[in-house]
């Protein structure tokens, strides 16, 4: 670029992008997956963060407020990477900014305070000499005929990166007198002069110096060179032009105005001085800005301004409150925050749980707010359609560690019931103990259904039943179920003295369902048929015949008078009086036949 071409450059401002507030964008805001990683890492930061307060009494110090706003910065920029959108590495200069007016409480001057901010968080310097050198490497260009070459300088000292901007000078292959000369003052600046009052006399010299040169007509010879300089001592064609055409966000020029002309401000005089740069720029008008509510110190139209991306404002309020807590002298304001931060919380939790992917993060907030917060969270789980044993499985988990019952109850209700309607019976079992211990009704129902329509061998199969203990004292119908899954297991596994020792504590069991001794007797048929060689004991089959006998009477006492069915009735029960007599021979010949061989 020609030595006129900084001078003479045509650009355009762009002010900061707003972004749309409605549901429907941050729902599709919120569906990125980058999105969704950054929502992740901020919300274990406010996790540690709410617990770090919870040892504390609420109250962060300043490192660790400090240490709390950096992890967040640090995800904000991963976030800025990832995405490549201005709008990313604005968040990161604004977070960066707040933090070092309001969390990092230094003894440094103000201006100090400005020109670290500059230099660590202004990007373009950087964006623009990497450009540069791409360029270079890919044209074979000299350094200076690089087309972003003298704009690259004016953002090198808009980042007080004084160094570096003496060596891309020195870097032209055209030096001249006023190339040299500036390059020796840039390297004569120490920018710790302006990190106390005491050391300020130095700057000050360094600063009448370098407009001494300037008005001694020592960089006529060169206008980019004298345009560099014009900006280290205020030259106001100089700023007139930065604004114009170069520097397209006035709070890029707060660093270096507060420096040039202010160097001794005091904190109280930065609103004054950012309206003053501010004003600079016609098309600000009088919208809100972020920059603009930071550097006027009011914290409350920060977070007014932080409209998007949502996570924003509801961290920063957060960590707000958290350095904030039990200042007595702040306490009417601490009161306003905590107001604020609780409902920019609610709001954001309400947000994430819109998210099929990241609803859990959303109940991790909500349920920082307590009692109300739970109640919340608790609402929105109950709407949130359960589409398998994963999303029940999460739901459940948060409902019983946050105590929300009624959302723990729906999930097992929901589940129970798709369960036994595809006659899944394990699942079924499994989530009704989990439900509620105090309805035994519900798990009775349950359990009646099971045994109606589940086989011996799918009863065998219920080892939701396994290790209970006490539990299966919990309802009448779940001791029975247990008694008919520990028979069925012992069925199945060929144990017929077991089985019949446990079909005879079936039979005699005060919580027999209705009609299933009918089953019962089926299962007894079925044993005393196909036992062959096997005795049993007399004791047992006396036993067996009390339970026929009494169930034989009971059964014709129920009966209306219908002579067909009590035949049919007498005939089954004759069968299974005829089984137990063949049974009793075979067990009396065992014992006999030992006694006549002797």
């Amino acid at each position: 670029m020609a030595k006129s071409q900084l001078v003479g450059f045509q650009g355009q401002n762009a002010g900061d992008a707003q972004k749309s507030n409605s549901r429907e964008a941050e729902k599709q805001f919120f569906s990125d997956p980058s999105v969704q990683k950054t929502v992740t890492e901020l919300q274990q930061i406010f996790d540690a963060c709410y617990q770090c307060q919870a040892v504390t009494s609420g109250k962060l110090s300043v490192q660790e407020t400090l240490l709390y706003s950096r992890q967040y910065l640090e995800v904000l920029k991963g976030a800025a990477v990832d995405r490549d959108t201005p709008e990313g590495y604005r968040d990161c200069i604004a977070w960066s900014l707040f933090e070092s007016l309001f969390f990092n409480q230094s003894d440094s001057l103000l201006t100090f305070d400005l020109i670290r901010w500059a230099a660590t968080s202004f990007p373009d310097d950087q964006i623009l000499m990497a450009k540069m050198e791409d360029e270079v490497k890919r044209t074979g260009k000299q350094v200076e005929e690089a087309s972003d070459y003298w704009r690259t300088t004016v953002f090198q000292l808009l980042s007080f990166h004084f160094v570096e901007c003496a060596h891309l000078l020195q870097d032209s292959g055209q030096q001249d007198q006023a190339t040299e000369a500036f390059i020796t003052a840039l390297h004569r600046m120490n920018l710790e002069w302006l990190l106390q009052q005491d050391s300020m006399s130095a700057y000050i010299s360094w600063q009448k110096s370098l407009g001494g040169q300037v008005a001694s007509g020592i960089f006529d010879q060169n206008p980019n060179i004298k345009f560099l300089a014009g900006m280290l001592t205020g030259d106001k064609k100089v700023y007139s032009r930065l604004v114009e055409a170069i520097v397209p966000n006035w709070w890029q020029l707060v660093p270096l105005y507060t420096t040039t002309w202010y160097p001794a401000a005091e904190i109280t005089q930065l609103p004054d001085i950012a309206e003053e740069c501010r004003r600079l720029y016609p098309a600000t008008g009088d919208q809100g800005d972020l920059f603009a509510s930071i550097l006027s110190l009011d914290h409350f139209s920060v977070l007014q301004e932080m409209i998007h991306p949502p996570y924003l404002a509801v961290h920063l309020a957060d960590l707000i409150h958290a350095s904030m807590s039990g200042a007595k002298e702040d306490e009417n304001g601490t009161t306003t925050i905590y107001d604020l931060r609780n409902y920019l919380i609610k709001d954001y939790g309400k947000m994430l749980m819109t998210s099929s992917s990241i609803w859990t993060t959303g109940v991790n907030y909500l349920c920082t707010l307590g009692v109300e917060g739970r109640a919340e969270a608790e609402q929105h789980l109950l709407t949130i359609p359960i589409k398998g044993e994963n999303t029940a499985n999460q739901i459940y988990r948060i409902a019983k560690e946050q105590r929300m019952d009624r959302a723990a109850q729906h999930v097992a209700d929901t589940m129970v019931k798709k369960y036994l309607k595809t006659k899944c019976w394990g699942p079924a079992v499994a989530w009704a103990l989990r439900g509620d211990d105090e309805d035994r009704n519900a798990l009775d129902a349950v359990c009646h259904t099971v045994l109606q329509e589940a086989s011996c061998e799918e009863v065998a199969q219920l080892y939701a039943l396994e290790n209970l203990g006490d539990r299966v004292l919990q309802s009448s119908g779940l001791t029975f179920l247990y008694s008919y899954f520990q028979f069925s297991k012992s069925l199945t596994d060929g144990l017929v003295h077991e089985s019949l020792a446990l079909l005879i504590t079936l039979f005699k069991g005060s919580t027999v369902p209705h009609r299933f001794s009918e089953r019962l007797l089926e299962h007894l048929m079925d044993i005393l048929g196909s036992v062959n060689e096997i005795p049993i004991e007399k004791e047992v089959l006396y036993e067996l015949m009390s339970v026929v006998n009494q169930l034989s009477t009971e059964r014709l006492a129920e009966m209306p008078e219908d002579e067909a069915r009590k035949m049919d009735n007498t005939a089954e029960f004759r069968m299974l009086r005829t089984l137990l007599s063949q049974a009793f021979v075979k067990t009396i010949a065992v014992d006999i036949g030992p006694a006549m061989e002797s």
